[in-house]
């Protein structure tokens, strides 16, 4: 990811980044993350409780730490 941030003649902050987009599952984006050292925990995407992640859901949050 590249990331670009810089001031406008008028002030304003203008934010620009470039990335390229690939796609997976989230299985396989917990084992890439998991494989170059981060601890991995997938949530469900849901506003009302925190729990693991179903497994069926197409909405998840990940924490990754290292």
């Amino acid at each position: 990811m590249e990331v670009h941030l810089r001031y406008a003649h008028d002030g304003r902050l203008v934010f620009e980044d470039r990335h390229l987009l690939c796609a997976v599952t989230f299985p396989d984006l917990s084992s890439i993350l998991r494989e170059i050292g981060f601890q991995v925990v997938m949530l469900e995407d849901d506003t009302d409780a925190i729990r693991p992640w179903s497994g069926a859901s197409l909405r998840a949050i990940f924490v990754a730490r290292k």
